[in-house]
Protein backbone atom coordinates (compact mmCIF):
# COMPACT_ATOMS: atom_id res chain seq x y z
CA UNK A 1 0.00 0.00 0.00
CA UNK A 2 3.12 2.08 0.93
CA UNK A 3 4.63 1.58 -2.40
CA UNK A 4 0.85 2.56 -3.84
CA UNK A 5 0.54 6.46 -2.03
CA UNK A 6 4.47 6.88 -3.27
CA UNK A 7 3.90 5.92 -6.89
CA UNK A 8 0.95 7.29 -7.32
CA UNK A 9 2.21 10.75 -5.73
CA UNK A 10 5.25 11.20 -7.84
CA UNK A 11 5.77 14.36 -9.58
CA UNK A 12 7.50 14.86 -12.40
CA UNK A 13 11.52 15.70 -12.09
CA UNK A 14 12.65 15.92 -15.77
CA UNK A 15 14.20 19.72 -15.49
CA UNK A 16 14.90 19.61 -12.05
CA UNK A 17 17.83 18.22 -10.36
CA UNK A 18 17.55 18.27 -6.28
CA UNK A 19 19.90 17.18 -3.68
CA UNK A 20 19.22 13.71 -2.62
CA UNK A 21 17.33 13.85 1.08
CA UNK A 22 18.45 11.10 3.71
CA UNK A 23 17.85 9.98 7.38
CA UNK A 24 20.31 10.47 10.11
CA UNK A 25 20.81 6.92 11.36
CA UNK A 26 19.32 6.27 14.93
CA UNK A 27 20.63 3.72 16.96
CA UNK A 28 16.99 3.76 19.03
CA UNK A 29 14.33 1.76 18.10
CA UNK A 30 11.02 3.52 17.31
CA UNK A 31 9.39 1.09 15.53
CA UNK A 32 6.69 0.51 18.32
CA UNK A 33 6.24 3.87 18.93
CA UNK A 34 2.78 5.17 18.80
CA UNK A 35 3.34 7.03 15.26
CA UNK A 36 4.93 4.08 13.82
CA UNK A 37 2.05 1.64 14.39
CA UNK A 38 -0.03 0.10 11.35
CA UNK A 39 -2.84 2.72 10.65
CA UNK A 40 -6.13 1.04 11.57
CA UNK A 41 -9.60 1.48 9.55
CA UNK A 42 -10.91 4.13 12.22
CA UNK A 43 -8.06 6.18 11.29
CA UNK A 44 -8.28 6.17 7.63
CA UNK A 45 -12.48 6.80 8.25
CA UNK A 46 -11.53 9.80 10.20
CA UNK A 47 -9.36 11.62 7.31
CA UNK A 48 -11.81 10.73 4.94
CA UNK A 49 -14.51 12.14 6.76
CA UNK A 50 -12.58 15.15 7.79
CA UNK A 51 -11.39 16.70 4.34
CA UNK A 52 -13.32 19.61 3.29
CA UNK A 53 -14.60 19.81 -0.33
CA UNK A 54 -11.98 22.06 -1.39
CA UNK A 55 -10.45 22.80 -4.88
CA UNK A 56 -8.72 19.79 -6.72
CA UNK A 57 -5.19 19.55 -5.94
CA UNK A 58 -2.01 18.59 -8.79
CA UNK A 59 -3.99 15.45 -9.61
CA UNK A 60 -7.22 17.21 -10.17
CA UNK A 61 -9.12 15.42 -7.79
CA UNK A 62 -11.83 16.86 -5.47
CA UNK A 63 -11.87 15.73 -1.74
CA UNK A 64 -15.11 15.24 -2.10
CA UNK A 65 -14.38 12.54 -4.94
CA UNK A 66 -11.96 10.78 -3.01
CA UNK A 67 -14.72 10.71 -0.20
CA UNK A 68 -16.79 8.51 -2.64
CA UNK A 69 -13.74 6.58 -4.25
CA UNK A 70 -10.52 5.05 -3.14
CA UNK A 71 -8.84 4.83 0.31
CA UNK A 72 -6.14 5.12 -0.81
CA UNK A 73 -5.06 8.24 -1.97
CA UNK A 74 -2.01 10.21 -0.35
CA UNK A 75 -4.46 13.13 0.91
CA UNK A 76 -5.49 10.67 3.63
CA UNK A 77 -2.58 9.32 4.08
CA UNK A 78 -1.19 12.80 4.66
CA UNK A 79 -4.26 13.64 6.84
CA UNK A 80 -3.24 9.99 9.17
CA UNK A 81 0.60 11.09 9.30
CA UNK A 82 -0.61 14.56 10.28
CA UNK A 83 -2.85 14.04 12.73
CA UNK A 84 -0.09 11.44 14.59
CA UNK A 85 2.75 13.79 14.12
CA UNK A 86 0.72 16.83 15.61
CA UNK A 87 -0.98 14.42 18.59
CA UNK A 88 3.06 13.45 19.54
CA UNK A 89 4.24 16.65 18.94
CA UNK A 90 1.69 17.96 21.08
CA UNK A 91 2.32 15.58 23.96
CA UNK A 92 5.65 16.29 24.44
CA UNK A 93 5.68 19.77 24.30
CA UNK A 94 8.16 20.14 21.56
CA UNK A 95 6.25 22.97 20.10
CA UNK A 96 6.32 26.44 21.23
CA UNK A 97 3.58 27.46 23.47
CA UNK A 98 2.99 30.66 21.61
CA UNK A 99 3.25 28.77 18.33
CA UNK A 100 -0.33 28.80 17.07
CA UNK A 101 -0.32 27.89 13.00
CA UNK A 102 -1.03 24.88 12.20
CA UNK A 103 -2.60 23.69 15.74
CA UNK A 104 -5.40 22.13 16.57
CA UNK A 105 -7.89 24.79 18.66
CA UNK A 106 -5.46 27.44 17.86
CA UNK A 107 -5.16 30.48 15.36
CA UNK A 108 -3.76 33.57 14.28
CA UNK A 109 -6.14 35.30 16.34
CA UNK A 110 -4.40 33.97 19.53
CA UNK A 111 -1.40 36.36 18.17
CA UNK A 112 -3.14 39.08 17.53
CA UNK A 113 -4.77 39.07 21.39
CA UNK A 114 -1.67 38.34 22.97
CA UNK A 115 -0.30 41.63 20.72
CA UNK A 116 -3.41 44.08 21.81
CA UNK A 117 -2.89 42.77 25.19
CA UNK A 118 1.34 43.82 24.90
CA UNK A 119 0.07 47.11 23.76
CA UNK A 120 -2.57 47.65 26.22
CA UNK A 121 0.46 46.53 29.36
CA UNK A 122 2.78 48.69 27.31
CA UNK A 123 0.51 51.76 27.87
CA UNK A 124 -0.67 51.33 31.56
CA UNK A 125 2.93 51.01 32.27
CA UNK A 126 3.94 54.18 30.18
CA UNK A 127 6.46 52.00 27.80
CA UNK A 128 6.99 51.48 24.31
CA UNK A 129 5.86 48.55 22.56
CA UNK A 130 7.52 48.05 19.20
CA UNK A 131 6.30 44.91 16.82
CA UNK A 132 7.97 44.04 13.45
CA UNK A 133 5.68 41.95 10.61
CA UNK A 134 7.63 39.59 8.24
CA UNK A 135 6.04 39.16 5.13
CA UNK A 136 7.94 35.60 4.28
CA UNK A 137 7.13 35.26 0.73
CA UNK A 138 6.96 31.59 -0.92
CA UNK A 139 8.19 30.60 1.86
CA UNK A 140 7.09 26.98 1.09
CA UNK A 141 8.99 27.03 -2.41
CA UNK A 142 12.23 28.01 -0.30
CA UNK A 143 12.00 25.44 2.66
CA UNK A 144 14.75 23.24 2.89
CA UNK A 145 13.83 19.78 2.70
CA UNK A 146 16.84 18.13 4.36
CA UNK A 147 16.45 20.17 7.77
CA UNK A 148 13.00 18.94 8.35
CA UNK A 149 14.31 15.65 7.78
CA UNK A 150 17.20 16.46 10.62
CA UNK A 151 14.28 18.01 12.41
CA UNK A 152 12.70 14.81 13.33
CA UNK A 153 14.70 12.95 13.54
CA UNK A 154 16.49 15.34 16.50
CA UNK A 155 12.76 14.96 17.64
CA UNK A 156 13.29 11.63 17.74
CA UNK A 157 10.55 10.66 15.04
CA UNK A 158 12.06 7.94 13.58
CA UNK A 159 10.96 4.22 11.52
CA UNK A 160 7.97 4.34 9.07
CA UNK A 161 7.08 8.01 10.19
CA UNK A 162 10.42 9.05 8.76
CA UNK A 163 10.79 6.89 5.52
CA UNK A 164 7.54 8.48 4.70
CA UNK A 165 8.53 11.63 5.23
CA UNK A 166 11.47 11.07 3.10
CA UNK A 167 9.88 9.35 0.37
CA UNK A 168 7.55 12.04 0.40
CA UNK A 169 9.82 14.74 0.21
CA UNK A 170 12.10 13.39 -2.44
CA UNK A 171 11.78 15.00 -5.91
CA UNK A 172 9.13 17.13 -4.71
CA UNK A 173 7.98 20.87 -4.98
CA UNK A 174 5.28 22.50 -2.58
CA UNK A 175 2.55 24.11 -4.43
CA UNK A 176 0.46 26.78 -2.32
Amino acid sequence: MADHFYNATKLSTEHTTTPKLHLKEDNRNKTSAPYNRPFTMKEVHTAVHSMRNSAPGPDKICPDMIKHLTNSNLKIMEKMISSRLSQELENSAALDRFQSGFRRHRSTIDNLLRLQQEILDGFAQNELTVCVFFDIEKAFDQINKQAILDNLCNLGFCGNLAHFVLDFLTDRNFRV
